[in-house]
């Protein structure tokens, strides 16, 4: 296996004779080779839909079938959201688009180009007329499905996306990010305005959950 030289210099780093010279700590490192792996598309364990294709499925119902995407995919996918409906699928990665594609077909309906880093996250709104997509150019940008027009954007995290929820109303996004503030960023999905900062946590948060009263986050 051939190391890019951007993975290579992090685990060199990592092993440095001088303590001096490594990461400050396992976080640290964590974050760094996370960063890494997205950033160079390092992928240690092939796809087992690398080469899935469109078949019936066997079984008592006869009219059932199993879509998967017969298009090769050089890219790879790090997002993949349901629509409320669930009738369509959104998903992003490397090529730095979302793409959204009917379920049952997988017919494109349209195609968002708004980020210049690769997709980290993706979250349809609870109508499912909007998404937000988080990028590895730190930003947040909330935009209609119908056309795929910009209506949004956040900007304020200092690390890559990890995790977009939205509030049950449709009204608010909740984010965190690898960025130093270990911080939960609530903030207004109409205009991007920030509204509150959870920062209680020690360490980078990776999940994040509303009450279904909207009044809480977890």
């Amino acid at each position: 296996l051939t190391l890019p030289a951007t993975l290579e210099a992090v685990v060199l780093r990592a092993l440095a004779k001088d303590p001096h010279e490594r990461f400050a700590s396992v976080k640290e490192f964590a974050e760094a080779l996370e960063r890494v792996c997205i950033e160079e598309q390092v992928t240690l364990i092939p796809s087992p839909f690398e080469n899935a294709t469109y078949r019936p499925a066997t079984g008592s119902h006869e009219h059932e079938h199993v879509y998967s995407t017969d298009r090769t995919l050089s890219d790879s996918i790090y997002a993949v959201a349901w629509s409320p409906d669930r009738h369509a699928i959104a998903s992003g990665g490397s090529e730095r688009t979302v793409q959204v594609w009917q379920a049952t077909t997988g017919a494109g309906t349209v195609t968002y180009r708004g980020h210049v880093g690769r997709i980290t996250a993706v979250a349809w709104s609870p109508d499912g007329k909007r998404i937000a997509s988080a990028s590895l150019d730190k930003s947040i940008q909330v935009w209609q499905v119908a056309g795929g027009k910009k209506l949004a954007s956040y900007g304020s995290h200092q690390g890559m996306v990890y995790v977009v929820a939205w509030s049950p109303d449709g009204r608010l996004l909740a984010s965190i990010s690898s960025g130093p503030d270990n911080a939960v960023h609530i903030w207004n999905a109409a205009d991007g305005q920030h509204v509150y900062s959870y920062r209680g946590h020690s360490y980078t948060p990776r999940a994040v959950s509303w009450s279904p009263c909207g009044r809480y986050v977890a």
